[in-house]
């Protein structure tokens, strides 16, 4: 047995030892795992993000190098400046220095292409392919670099065109030199970047071609190709169609809306994980043999004693107490050990003191003092010692020989009960029973006897002996008496800590009392609240009579009294208390005896138990002090009673009140476990308590495996501080006010979090309704026409009502039809439009409209009625129409459509309802807005047409309405002239005027309404305008000023030309006589001149004439012209002229003047002319000849130190090929 213990102990140790030591490296080991593993993770993705900047960096710096090399050619002087066949050259030069580079073009600003080099080709276009539509030269031609889509060639290489501005003409790019690039150096760019052993990086466009990839089977277009061309960043895992799993990291590059692609094989990028897996799982296997060599070393330390001690024992038991065993500890073990060394020394010597008794008494069992007897089985004496006669009375043997053994008995039968206890055992052993001596005189005796049988087996007698415990008798029933008084106090000590009923421990006290004194009747008395009377609470053996007189006691009456205000027991006689009140119902009863003894609690009595007998009674010392311990007893259960009673009233006061809260209450240890709950949680959560408690709560309520990122519990138990907070719970479907309190321990240390939930689901579904309908007449106030708001106010009901759709139907003028005020589609769908009345008979409109109740069409689908078949084909399964009603009056329907079914309910009802009078209310409004819109449209248009300026003025004389004819006047925008004051608009002159008439208006005097005024325009021109005002009111107290503003600038001009035609008109009569005298002074000259011609023969003189004749005719035109001004002009008639023949005529009119006036001046003059070979021109000869000799005098004048005239005639462009085509040309 020893050894099964210790084996069970070894095991048991190891175990736990075992067990301790493995459980937390496990769970260490796996959250460390955890986080390195996310931290490795995150790494890798990292690591390929790096990679995939890398990549950007190489395919923006390719770009860049080919784009600085064209910006560099571009950027030449000599090449923008270079005739074709000189920039053809260099872009040879250049493409054949660049292996990248397959093709060079140059485009001029018009988009065509004047010069295309190619390492295949080389060409100039002659007319050139026209590129001014394509998008590259749109990009390129305004400044800006153009990057192409790659393409693939005819020999199937990547290829791209990037094109650059070449030449800028007034901060402007007019020219495009284009490029097309091969991709091929930006895959040995991309390949040599290394992506792990196996991986693999590559670029996709923005249409999701590759880019630069190698050719490698593994490249397929994963899920991320989206992402890539929307210009995402990030990173994901997927399983291509073999099977294999990729890790890809994607990153954009915005300037070509590329992107550039990572990737590499799961397997591979997360190797170091299953490295850190392989690490981490020898480790613990490492740690758990040093944790079992470890726990096999303790267990042998710890059990090594025990076995020893086993051991030990055994030699004990084997009778050797000779044994001793050293201890080596001083833990429990050394104290066992020093504790078996002890009981081996007592049985050791005990051992030693039997042997001694046994040689001390030996001589004292032969001459026993105790009866040895044979009897017969009839029941003779057969023999019987010395003692024996002498403890029965009788004087020798033989006397004793001759009475029965049952003679001997008090009670004869017990001889019978003897002898088939012997016959049924064999033997009886310290059967007592009840003998007599001779004379009588009762003896207590126990018998130890076995019986006589004879070879049969048959009984033939008894033989054993009787010993007289007569005294021991007697004083075991004293013992008995002290041991039921120890009992009765350690019964009564026990009820006290087992128990914490007051009425059990009144029961038991009471009980216990009476029964060690012997008091048939018995009551226990507790100090009421003030202390002045004694209160029965428990009783035993009381008559009506004396219960109903006994049930209350005034302090210090009776003995009862007197104990209690003394706080010792008091013993008295009926007689002593003849006086008491209630002594005629004790007499009565017969009481002869009274006691009462007092209940102490820490030295204050709190009641007493009073004891009453029929029969005189006397106690003694001995019994007193046995109630005063009782007494005590009593009074400290009392005490330790109200204490419990009050911490567990104060306890289920605190349970009543924890399961009354109707928020969600949790208690949680460190390790997540649910330690207790309030009923709100079992019901909310929808768990047994069994189902609750003991179990981890991100297992149970939200089916995880780890804490939650968001728990506040978690936040609570790390930051060791309370927390709130607001989350919606997918588990309970609810949105929930989240308190978390940390329980602290002795240390400091948080060992619990309560979590408090608060379900405001429906709160919050309360206050988004009220800001819903706060919103929706937010905007209802807002705009007068509700049609502009619908839009807005369908998105507010949208956040509590599943709506995929809003109307407004109402009444037509007649009321039997109905049309939509506002229908929000989205899609413009004929089925139902807002420009068309319909039939409201049998619709959902017609029972709303007449029961002024809502409808709710939980399905649609297979209707009858016309309007839900309508909406049927708009995909609408479900509607609520709610009536309006405006001034008790029925005007329509607010309808609310969804695509799916049943999706409302009575609920949306009171929601509906309001806003229902508020949209009444605006719609009304908005039909009135529409009657007033109209009117106010027929003023506005001939406010808006009126050919003169209106304006409103207010009493501070700014400008509230301007029409838009002022603001033509004015020249400025209607925006900056509304508020300003009129007299910005007008001059200093103007200014004063008005001040001056203001200031006569207010002194009563009487103007006209009508005055003028000069407008200052917006670009500081002047306008005459003529001003009309009246008085106009907008209110009893507002008063306002309409003003006609009339533009009479033109009527102005007109005026002063018709003045100036006035003068001009006398000032043409008045030449015209001048030039008719002047005409014929000319006429006299002209008429001798030419009679002079025809007599004058020398050469010079006739040149002189004819010179003079020509000025005279001339001189004669400007008359003639003259003496047209006053005349209306008819088409002047144009001649053809000879250019060079007018120059020559003009040149020897003006002889006299730049060579013969000059010449008497000192001043030399020389008139040059050379007249090429030009045509014709149309024109007057004498106006043609008036200019150029108006040129020649010009140019005397401003030499007046002499010089040189020189004319030049010459043709220059096509001239005129035709006399009825007219082109620009230019002659010198």
């Amino acid at each position: 047995m020893m050894r099964g213990i210790g084996r069970s102990i070894t095991f048991k140790w190891m175990a736990f030892s075992i067990l301790l030591a493995t459980i937390p490296l496990a769970i260490a080991g796996g959250n460390i795992y955890k986080v390195y593993q996310k931290d490795i993770k995150e790494s890798v993705i990292q690591i390929q993000k790096e990679k995939a900047s890398m990549v950007v960096e190489r395919t923006k710096g390719f770009l860049e190098k080919a784009t600085s090399n064209l910006l560099l050619i571009a950027s030449d002087e000599n090449f923008r400046r270079a005739s074709p066949f000189q920039a053809k050259e260099n872009l040879k030069n250049f493409l054949s220095q660049k292996d990248y580079f397959i093709e060079l073009a140059f485009l001029n600003e018009k988009g065509l292409e004047t010069v295309k080099i190619s390492k295949f080709e080389t060409k100039r276009s002659s007319g050139g392919k026209d590129q001014s539509d394509s998008e590259m030269f749109q990009v390129a031609s305004k400044g800006q670099i153009f990057y192409g889509n790659f393409y693939y060639t005819s020999d199937g290489r990547q290829a791209m065109v990037i094109a650059v501005p070449v030449e800028k003409y007034m901060g402007r790019p007019v020219s495009v030199l284009r490029a097309r690039v091969w991709l091929e150096p930006l895959t040995d760019l991309v390949h040599q970047i290394r992506i792990g052993k196996t991986g693999f990086a590559y670029l996709i466009d923005k249409q999701g071609y590759l880019v630069a990839h190698p050719n490698d089977k593994n490249i397929l277009i994963g899920p991320f190709v989206d992402q890539v061309i929307a210009g995402e960043e990030g990173s994901l895992e997927f399983e291509n169609v073999r099977g294999e799993k990729y890790l890809a990291v994607y990153k954009p590059i915005p300037e070509l809306k590329w992107g550039v692609v990572v990737q590499v094989p799961v397997a591979e990028a997360y190797e170091p994980i299953k490295e850190i897996t392989r690490t981490a799982i020898k480790w613990i296997i490492i740690a758990s043999i040093l944790a079992f060599g470890f726990s096999l070393f303790l267990t042998r330390r710890l059990t090594s004693p025990i076995k020893q001690l086993s051991s030990e024992m055994a030699k004990v038991s084997k009778g050797n107490l000779d044994v001793r065993i050293e201890p080596t500890t001083k833990d429990e073990i050394g104290v066992l050990t020093e504790s078996f060394n002890r009981m081996v020394q007592d049985l050791k010597k005990s051992q030693e003191a039997i042997k001694k008794a046994e040689e001390k008494y030996r001589n004292i069992f032969e001459n026993s003092k105790d009866m040895v007897f044979i009897t017969s089985v009839d029941g003779k004496f057969i023999e019987i010692n010395q003692a024996g006669v002498e403890m029965l009375g009788y004087s020798n043997r033989e006397e004793i020989r001759e009475i029965s053994v049952r003679d001997a008995y008090i009670h004869p039968e017990e001889r019978k009960k003897f002898q088939d206890e012997v016959a049924q055992k064999g033997f009886v052993k310290d059967y007592e029973v009840k003998l007599k001596k001779k004379d009588g005189i009762p003896l207590d005796c126990l018998i130890t006897a076995t019986d006589r049988r004879n070879r049969e087996g048959c009984i033939i007698g008894y033989e054993g002996t009787i010993k007289n415990i007569s005294y021991r008798k007697r004083m075991e029933e004293e013992l008995v008496r002290k041991a039921g008084e120890i009992q009765t106090l350690y019964d009564l000590s026990a009820l006290i800590n087992q128990t914490l009923d007051i009425d059990t421990i009144f029961r038991t006290a009471l009980e216990k009392a009476m029964s060690l004194t012997g008091f048939e009747i018995g009551a226990i008395y507790l100090l009421n609240e003030e202390g002045d009377a004694l209160e029965m609470k428990y009783h035993d053996g009381h008559s009506p009579a004396m219960l109903e007189a006994a049930k209350v006691l005034k302090y210090g009456e009776g003995v009862s009294g007197k104990a209690i205000s003394l706080k010792k027991p008091v013993i008295a006689s009926i007689n002593e208390y003849s006086s008491f009140r209630k002594s005629p119902v004790l007499i009565e009863e017969g009481i002869q005896t009274l006691v009462g003894f007092p209940l102490l609690a820490k030295g204050k009595a709190i009641g007493t138990i009073s004891l009453l007998s029929r029969s005189p009674r006397e106690l003694g010392q001995r019994e007193i002090n046995l109630l005063e311990s009782i007494g005590n007893q009593i009074g400290l259960a009392l005490e330790n009673a109200k204490l419990f009673s009050d911490v567990a009233k104060a306890k289920s006061e605190w349970e009543t009140t924890f399961d009354a809260v109707t928020d969600l209450i949790t208690i949680r240890d460190k390790n997540y476990r649910i330690i207790r709950a309030n009923q709100s949680a079992f019901k909310r959560y929808g768990l047994k308590p069994e189902e609750m408690i003991g179990k981890k709560c991100f297992e149970i309520l939200h089916q995880g495996d780890q804490p939650c990122e968001t728990c506040y519990v978690n936040e609570t138990l790390k930051t060791k501080r309370p927390v709130s907070g607001e989350r919606e719970s997918r588990y309970l479907k609810g949105i929930f006010q989240y308190y978390t309190y940390p329980i602290y321990d002795e240390s400091g240390e948080v060992i619990l979090a309560v979590d408090m939930a608060r379900e405001i689901t429906e709160e919050k579904k309360l206050r988004i309704e009220k800001e819903v309908v706060n919103q929706v007449n937010k905007l209802l106030a807002f705009s007068l026409d509700v049609r502009q708001v619908a839009n807005a106010i369908h998105s507010e009901f949208k956040k509590v009502l599943h709506s995929d759709r809003m109307s407004i139907a109402l009444f037509d003028e007649g009321g039997r039809r109905f049309q939509y005020f506002a229908l929000e589609k989205d899609y413009a769908g004929a089925e139902l439009t807002k420009d068309m009345t319909y039939p409201k008979e049998g619709t959902t409109f017609e029972k709303a409209t007449e029961t002024g109740r809502p409808i709710i069409v939980e399905d649609i689908f297979g209707s009858e009625v016309w309007l839900d078949q309508r909406l049927f084909q708009e995909g609408i399964r479900s509607s609520l129409v709610f009536p309006l009603e405006y001034q008790g009056k029925i005007i329509g329907t607010l309808n609310f459509d969804s695509k799916e079914v049943n999706r409302f309910s009575e609920k949306d009802f009171y929601l509906v309802q309001q806003i229902s009078s508020g949209l009444s209310i605006s719609i009304q409004n908005a039909l009135l807005l529409d009657k007033v819109k109209k009117s106010e449209e027929r003023y506005r248009t001939v406010v808006e047409g009126a050919h003169d300026g209106i304006c409103v003025i207010g009493e501070d004389n700014r400008l509230k309405f301007v029409n838009k004819r002022l603001t033509e006047i004015q020249g400025y925008p209607q925006e900056e002239m509304i508020g300003k004051d009129f007299c910005d608009f007008v001059d200093e002159e103007s200014n004063r005027l008005m001040v001056d008439r203001f200031d006569r208006w207010r002194r009563g005097e009487k103007s006209s309404s009508s005055f003028e005024l000069n407008a200052v325009r917006k670009n500081g021109d002047i306008r005459n305008i003529e001003i009309n005002a009246r008085v106009m009111k907008s209110s009893e107290k507002e008063m306002n000023y309409i003003v006609f503003v009339k533009d009479i600038t033109e009527k102005k001009k007109m005026e002063e030309q018709l003045l100036q035609t006035e003068k001009l008109r006398a000032l043409g009569e008045m030449a015209s006589g001048v030039a008719h005298d002047f005409n014929n002074a000319l006429a006299a000259i002209l008429g001798n001149t030419q009679l002079l011609l025809y007599s004058v023969q020398e050469e010079d003189v006739r040149e002189s004439l004819k010179t003079i004749e020509k000025v005279a005719k001339d001189s004669a035109q400007t008359v003639k012209r003259l003496q047209e001004f006053t005349r209306k002009k008819a088409r002047q008639e144009l001649f053809k002229l000879d250019v060079n023949s007018i120059v020559k005529d003009a040149i020897e009119i003006t002889k006299p003047k730049w060579r013969n006036d000059a010449q008497g001046k000192g001043i030399h003059i020389e008139v040059l002319s050379y007249l090429g070979e030009v045509s014709s021109v149309a024109g007057d000869a004498s106006e043609l000849r008036e200019v150029i000799t108006n040129l020649i005098f010009n140019a005397v004048e401003a030499m007046p130190q002499g010089g040189m005239i020189e004319f030049r005639t010459f043709r220059k462009g096509g001239g005129c090929s035709s006399p009825g085509r007219r082109h620009r040309h230019r002659n010198g």
